[in-house]
């Protein structure tokens, strides 16, 4: 469907003059166009859970790989330090390093969840909007944003924080403890994330199936148009209108 529309004003001199904008146009989508475009959301966001995931598993594993790594220590900073406050295992500069490096990228997956969870609840919204047809997807969608929930827990935001005050501070055995506790939190947001993107696939391809069934309904009534005008002779308009299913069709 199309709104046409125009603004006019007039002023209130004894002439008076009339102003007029130009036409707008508002073009409102048809259902089957509404239904493209959530499945090219759809197949964005199911890329993205993949590429999380594999973020996810690459990050794992340098924090195990850091926290099973025993740093070289300077000897001079080392006395320095144990004189200050008597710690004999202070925080190498390279070491300190990668473990920021690692905070950095964890800190990174959680914005990109976090982004993540805010998709799936926007195609939550679309499919809740389109009534009864999409509320299986919602539920669905419901339960992909639990699992989201669980992968974003508070202890895993806990155990960031405790390596970064770690770093802060130079410690080399809590940096060690912290890269511990966070790699075990990881491996739970790695097990949620999956979870949740093998739910995301299935529904993503109930969803399909849906949509295929609606198009080919809405063309079978579209074709049942054509056919009725047929019998009525209306050679014109029927042409074209075969034309247009029959390109639809093949798309």
């Amino acid at each position: 469907d199309t709104l046409r529309y125009v603004a006019t004003a007039k002023d209130n001199a004894p002439a008076r003059h009339v102003g007029r904008s130009r036409e707008f146009v508002v073009r409102i989508p048809t259902e089957a166009e509404q239904r493209a475009a959530r499945l090219r959301v759809t197949a964005a966001t199911a890329t993205a859970f993949d590429s999380m995931s594999r973020q996810a598993v690459r990050v794992q594993r340098t924090e195990e790989d850091l926290a099973r790594e025993r740093q070289r220590v300077d000897p001079v900073t080392a006395s320095a330090r144990a004189g200050q406050d008597g710690r004999k295992d202070p925080l190498s500069s390279d070491a300190a390093r990668k473990a920021q490096a690692a905070a950095n990228t964890q800190q990174q997956l959680l914005a990109d969840a976090t982004k993540l969870q805010k998709a799936i609840q926007q195609l939550r919204d679309a499919a809740e909007r389109q009534g009864v047809s999409d509320s299986a997807l919602a539920r669905e969608l419901g339960e992909i944003n639990r699992l989201l929930d669980k992968a974003l827990s508070p202890e895993l935001r806990a155990k960031l924080a405790s390596l970064q005050q770690a770093l802060k501070d130079l410690d080399a055995d809590r940096t060690r403890d912290a890269l511990q506790d966070l790699a075990r939190q990881q491996a739970m947001l790695k097990e949620a994330l999956d979870q949740a993107r093998d739910l995301f696939r299935r529904a993503a391809l109930e969803t399909d199936l849906a949509n295929l069934a609606q198009d080919a309904k809405q063309l079978a009534g579209e074709q049942h148009e054509v056919t009725d005008r047929l019998a009525h002779n209306d050679s014109g308009k029927t042409a074209k209108a075969e034309t247009a299913l029959a390109t639809r069709a093949d798309s």
